[in-house]
């Protein structure tokens, strides 16, 4: 499709290319799939072949990761002394599970006026028709898989895992929304789809939501809602005091729904969602959207208050006296937003749509106020020709009281110009000195109602032990009356977002509303008090934000903090004691918080050092022995069996106590050119060495991250301030 648009476009259009289907920014709902009496591979199983689909059907869901439970995986674990007895390699296993695992077509024949199609049904079933596979005859008898292996039915190796409310491992799923869609919409869809597909799973088993973004989405919606109705209130209410005539303040009111409504309606062509920007832009053009139909009405006041005329002229000359600055005014106002337009990246999407919004309703103001403002005015307006002390003669009692009060105030001013000029000038340079000391922020802080507590451990730490301490955490944070409820994710679940290290656990945090708080004051107490709790946990590293904070913080800087010092070299001995260096310095920095650096280094490796020689010696290369390695050890997949529309991997690999060491993967034997097999430890040497964790590089250069948060101040200034110590310090 790419392809055949590129051809329709200009020749000086860019490149088109395929752009991602979700984005960082997309996980909008998690649910805990539960189901007392069921394993954890009967829920994985159910969550990977039932609900994610009936949930992926959803309009605007992109993906539905499942995280946690256990995957089926029918494994055959060797025996490496029974393939040694038969004189078998894994070669040999592999070529046969894959030749005897397959259907295959014979095409069709002709009986009378009739085709048949010819297929032959091979596929393993069962466990057991795995272990019938006959790998070789020796003395006479058939070698089964049975024979050199088990075959067993269990949980595939687990890179990660997921835990809730203190209770253990949990089957969870994540629901990543398309690029673009309204996350509003797809969550009230999948509220609806999820009542409908907890009708029809197995007794016992449910979907239950934890997170989602709609909350976040209506306290947005209500607040900026509540506050754009109050701004309207407070200048209808000016307008009718100030005026002191209802038509004339009425028609001037009018331009407020008329110009909201027509930016709706711009916005719906524009493809503009209804967000917290788009309404925010409105609450700002709010106090702007009525100046210019009340520069014209108050002329049409004033030239009917003064008589003169005829009605129908007094409203044409006031339309004309004021008509080309009112247009020219509200261009000058629209130009001034004018740059934001010039945005890109992410700092484009988040504001073009405030620039876009508030100049839709500017517009909208400068059509009522030419167009529709005479027009109401000439019905609803009445002429004060001849009438001395009519209602159009006189200005409103409000007005007259302030005149009462600036008429000889403005006096005083005139007759000391200099004073007021020294005044203004005092203030425009003292604001102008304060703009170096205020605060900057790349955003606004957006109150999410939901923690995220990000907890590395020790890089060797296994999995089971990493389940262990992150359950222990999530009883520690349920001890907190304003937490309802915890969901951590270990490690990495599916592909697809998220993928850490199993020393990484990542815990949402769930609160209730900050107004029935009665402990904390604010949310920066309840994060003191969440890190005192935690500070006795030895060899424990902490960071605290945010869920879309958090995934925003990522995703433009490819960091999980807020802040992130990238220290760039090829030697890791310097890197380490550069990036100590700076974490001392940003240490004493006031404001920081969550500060570390990252694991790079300290993770235990097993090396199999291949010696060349004697490899060549035996007539064998490189990757005849990385490939039995691989298989022995890491595991291989050699098909899949079907159950109904399931499908599970069949898995490769040598039985744990054949590989659980040193010594035990010194005796694996690979197999030699014609006949025969060798040790592994006659071809290379086998090691335990301490080596890096993750090895990053940006722009082709290897690099370090310091990185942390920072609260109790704005992130510029602490910028601004590390930059200048770590010069100097460093």
């Amino acid at each position: 499709r790419i392809l055949e648009a590129r051809s329709q476009l200009p020749e000086e259009a860019e490149e088109p290319v395929l752009g991602p289907i979700a984005t960082g920014l997309g996980m909008v709902y998690l649910y805990i799939l539960e189901g007392e009496g069921y394993s954890p591979m009967e829920l994985r199983t159910i969550q990977d072949w039932i609900v994610k689909y009936e949930l992926k059907s959803v309009p605007g869901v992109s993906q539905v990761l499942s995280i946690g439970g256990d995957v089926k995986q029918f494994q055959i674990l060797i025996d490496p002394q029974a393939l040694l007895k038969y004189g078998l390699t894994l070669a040999d296993l592999m070529d046969k599970v894959r030749r005897n695992n397959r259907n295959a077509g014979a095409g069709f024949i002709t009986r009378g006026r009739e085709e048949l199609i010819i297929h032959s049904v091979g596929l393993a079933r069962t466990a057991e028709d795995l272990e019938s596979v006959v790998l070789t005859v020796s003395g006479g008898t058939p070698v089964r898989l049975g024979d050199v292996a088990e075959v067993k039915v269990q949980a595939a190796v687990r890179r990660g895992a997921a835990l809730a409310n203190g209770q253990g491992e949990k089957v969870v799923g994540e629901i990543l929304k398309l690029f673009g869609s309204n996350t509003a919409k797809i969550i009230a869809d999948l509220e609806t789809r999820v009542a409908e597909v907890n009708a029809s799973l197995p007794e016992g088993v449910r979907i239950v939501p934890f997170y989602n973004q709609a909350f976040l989405i209506k306290q947005c919606y209500s607040t900026v809602s509540v506050n754009l109705l109050l701004g309207i209130a407070l200048v209808i209410l000016v307008l009718f005091l100030f005026m002191g005539d209802f038509p004339s303040a009425a028609v001037a009111v009018l331009s407020l729904p008329f110009s909201i409504l027509l930016s709706f309606l711009l916005m719906k062509r524009a493809a503009l969602a209804a967000d917290l920007i788009s309404f925010g832009g409105l609450a700002i053009a709010i106090g702007l959207i009525s100046d210019a139909s009340i520069i014209l009405v108050e002329n049409i006041h004033r030239h009917l208050r003064l008589g003169g005329e005829d009605k129908r002229r007094a409203i044409l000359n006031a339309a004309g006296e004021v008509g080309r600055p009112l247009f020219f005014a509200v261009l000058i106002i629209i130009l001034v937003f004018l740059p934001i337009f010039t945005l890109t990246g992410s700092e484009g999407i988040m504001f073009r749509p405030l620039g876009f919004v508030i100049s839709f309703a500017l517009a909208g103001s400068l059509l009522f106020a030419l167009v529709s403002a005479p027009a109401l005015a000439s019905l609803f307006m009445r002429s004060g020709r001849g009438r001395v002390r009519g209602k159009y003669k006189a200005e409103p009692f409000l007005i007259r009281k302030i005149k009462s009060g600036y008429l000889p105030f403005f006096a005083l001013c005139r007759r000391h110009r200099k004073w007021v000029f020294a005044v203004t000038a005092a203030v425009v340079l003292a604001g102008g000195a304060a703009l170096f000391f205020i605060g900057t922020e790349y955003i606004p802080y957006l109150e999410e109602g939901t923690l995220h507590l990000r907890v590395a451990f020790d890089p060797n730490i296994a999995l089971r032990e990493a389940v262990d301490k992150t359950t222990n955490i999530e009883n520690i944070l349920l001890g907190i009356p304003e937490v309802t409820g915890v969901l951590s994710r270990i490690g990495r679940g599916e592909v697809g977002g998220h993928a850490h290290f199993i020393n990484q656990s990542e815990i949402l945090i769930r609160l209730t509303p900050a107004r029935k708080w009665k402990a904390f004051r604010n949310k920066d107490e309840l994060i003191a008090e969440v890190e005192h709790r935690l500070e006795d946990m030895p060899g424990v590293n902490l960071t605290m934000t945010q869920p879309i904070a958090h995934n925003l913080d990522e995703l433009l800087t490819g960091v999980k903090a807020q802040l992130a010092v990238k220290v760039y070299g090829e030697d890791f001995e310097a890197l380490r004691k550069l990036a100590g260096d700076i974490l001392a310095v940003l240490s004493g920095i006031r404001g920081a918080a969550d500060l570390q650096v990252e694991q790079f280094t300290g993770q235990n490796h097993i090396r199999i050092g291949l010696d060349r020689a004697r490899i060549a010696r035996y007539g064998l290369t490189i990757g005849d022995i990385q490939d039995m390695v691989e298989a022995a050890v890491g595991g291989i997949a050699l098909g899949q069996v079907y159950e109904e529309q399931k499908r599970f991997d069949i898995f490769l690999r040598y039985r744990a106590e054949s590989r659980s060491g040193i010594e035990e993967l010194g005796n694996l034997y690979v197999p030699l050119p014609g006949r025969g097999q060798i040790p592994l430890a006659q071809l290379a040497d086998i090691e335990e060495v301490v080596g890096p964790r993750s090895i990053n590089r940006e722009g082709n250069k290897r690099y370090v991250t310091v990185q942390g948060n920072i609260r109790g101040r704005d992130i510029g200034s602490f910028v601004r301030e590390a930059q200048e110590r770590i010069r100097e310090e460093v």
